[in-house]
């Protein structure tokens, strides 16, 4: 026992290198899951204040968005980012895509408290942005303290200071620096890109160097940097998103030249197969006969070019197959753009030069070009339209009956009475035809190839029938119901399918107005037209296309604005950016040119 008591013998080196080896791999397998798990917490919370940030900021723009009287077109117009380049200098990107401007409703503040004293009024001006101490937080009465509703003040108009989201620089005297994501940055110098909201006024000098055109400011690209005009945009801007360790952009370089693409954009939405439908129902009245709706709409208007209208026809030589017409952008020979409708490559109708030269028509006629195109029609990308209606315009009749009105077809009353009486009981009426390609005297009834007279479109003027002081004087004749009874006195009916030609033979697309005849039992009696030569004279319109006929359209639309939202909030302890993206698209009620 002594010898066991008295003895001096430890651990070996070995021993203690053994258990601090062991000890270490036990502390590793302990402390390495506990320190992951931090890591993923907050990660975890990174990643939850991103989303909070990009959901709360998309719920405002596109709530303001759908509120707004009217929102800017602002697809042609960059703005500047500042940036430096591969070597270090500094440089100015424009970015498309990273602002959008609005017009809101005119707000007025209302209490609702019932503490409110009863001898003060309860509604009060919405604070004006322009004021230096402007304040976007909710306000509070005056008279009791309570918070204050704001809304939408009566009669609704638009207000008078522009709402505009932007991307621009934390500190916009400062260039770009990102130190996660670049080494040559300089920690703790981060200034980085974040998404902000800004009233403002154009005519407000503090924001714009008065040298600057009003009418050019909403499209100013350097707004937010020129000294020292960006102190005072700074004032002005609240960040819609969290401002610390976020960026909103990515970059990269070409050669020296940096290319910046944002997270957040305000992009006009693309939109393909859309079917166009008519903007009006087929009506079943005789007088329509067969005839198509003239205008298709789309969903949406307000297109941007390029864009397609595409149009299937049942090919009647082919039966079982079809024929496929599109519109298209293309040059003429003198290299100028224009949009035509193309069938297997070739032009059948310049969409573009008929436009143009209608526009600058007296009588709202354009040249058609290639001549009697097999399909016409217009595009209006405001409206998001194809119009089949085309106006047919004899500009030397209408000259020579003064220029006062657009004139397709001029006739005289001896010639209708005397075909009348000539005819016996074959017809009942004292007729006259339009749209007849066999009549060698019109030279500009088919403008159309297989066109129609569209129901609706004519306009009659002949010598007024009624006994009196006004017999003989021209007067507007009125349409009547086609199968109800037989035209009094300065009346008409119209027969779009009547399709026999001046020669007695069936010709496609001949129209028949007929003229009141109030026949008696005897053979080519009736009342007739006041006599006079050259003294019958109508307008009316044409269409080529055919019911069965379907349009789709491709297009990009500024009526519906896709909002991408796009969020990158780097984690300070790794420095791995958690990203975030939301997409929303919000139908625009009214867009500003």
């Amino acid at each position: 026992m002594k010898r066991f008591l008295k003895s001096n013998k430890g651990f070996t080196l070995l021993e203690i290198l053994i258990v601090i080896a062991l000890t270490v791999i036990v502390l590793g397998l302990v402390f390495i899951p506990v320190t992951r798990t931090f890591e993923f917490t907050r990660q975890a919370e990174v990643m939850v204040r991103t989303q909070d940030n990009a959901r709360i900021a998309m719920e405002q723009i596109s709530r303001d968005l759908a509120d707004a009287m009217y929102v800017f077109d602002n697809t042609r117009d960059p703005i500047n980012f500042k940036v430096k380049d591969a070597t270090g200098r500094t440089v100015f990107v424009p970015v498309y895509y990273a602002k959008i401007d609005l017009v809101l409703p005119r707000m007025r503040c209302y209490c609702t408290s019932p503490k409110h004293p009863n001898n003060q009024p309860r509604d009060f001006p919405r604070h004006d942005p322009s004021n230096p101490d402007f304040d976007e937080s909710a306000p509070r009465c005056k008279y009791d303290g309570s918070l204050l509703e704001i809304r939408p003040a009566e009669p609704l108009a638009p207000d008078t200071f522009i709402v505009r989201y932007f991307i621009g620089l934390r500190d916009p005297t400062a260039e770009y620096s990102n130190s996660y994501a670049s080494k040559t940055a300089v920690p703790g110098t981060d200034n980085m890109f974040v998404l902000y909201r800004a009233e403002f006024s154009l005519y407000d000098d503090n924001l714009f160097d008065p040298s600057i055109p009003v009418q050019d400011r909403l499209s100013y690209p350097n707004f937010f940097y020129d000294e020292p005009y960006c102190k005072r945009w700074k004032q002005i801007s609240r960040p819609m998103v969290t401002v610390e360790n976020t960026d909103l952009v990515n970059i990269r370089f070409e050669g020296v030249n940096p290319i910046v693409m944002p997270t957040v954009k305000f992009m006009p939405t693309a939109v393909y197969n859309d079917p166009m439908v008519p903007t009006v129902e087929k009506s079943d009245a005789p007088e329509f006969g067969d005839a198509p709706p003239t205008v298709y709409k789309a969903t949406y208007g307000h297109w941007v070019l390029p864009y397609e209208v595409m149009l299937l026809r049942k090919d009647p030589k082919n039966p079982g197959s079809h024929i496929l017409y599109k519109t298209a952008q293309s040059t003429d020979g003198n290299g100028n753009p224009f949009i035509g409708i193309f069938r297997d490559g070739k032009l059948i109708f310049n969409i573009t030069k008929y436009l143009a030269t209608k526009n600058t028509s007296k009588y709202g006629a354009g040249i058609i070009e290639p001549a009697k195109p097999e399909v016409a029609f217009t595009i209006d990308p405001v409206k998001g339209t194809a119009n089949f209606a085309f106006p047919v315009v004899n500009d030397q009749i209408s000259s020579r009956a003064g220029g006062t009105m657009a004139i397709s077809k001029m006739g005289s009353t001896d010639d209708i009475n005397a075909a009348y009486i000539s005819s016996g009981y074959r017809d009942r009426y004292r007729r006259f035809l339009i749209n007849d390609p066999t009549d060698t005297s019109d030279p500009v009834s088919e403008i159309l190839l297989n066109a129609r007279v569209v129901p609706m479109s004519e306009r009659v003027v002949a010598p007024c029938a009624t006994p009196g002081s006004n017999y003989g004087k021209p007067i507007l004749y009125s349409r009547t119901p086609l199968y109800c009874y037989e035209p009094d006195y300065n009346q008409y009916k119209l027969d779009i399918d009547y399709g026999i030609g001046g020669n007695g033979t069936p010709c496609e697309g001949v129209a028949a107005i007929f003229f009141h005849s109030l026949q008696t039992q005897e053979r080519g009696s009736g009342v007739p037209l006041p006599p006079g030569k050259d003294n019958v004279f109508v307008f009316y319109q044409v269409q080529n296309n055919l019911a069965d006929d379907t349009l789709r359209a491709n297009y990009v639309t500024k009526s519906l604005i896709t909002v991408t939202l796009g969020i990158k909030m780097y984690d300070p302890a790794s420095g791995k950016p958690q990203n975030i993206e939301l997409t929303n698209k919000v139908r625009i009620r009214n867009v500003a040119s």
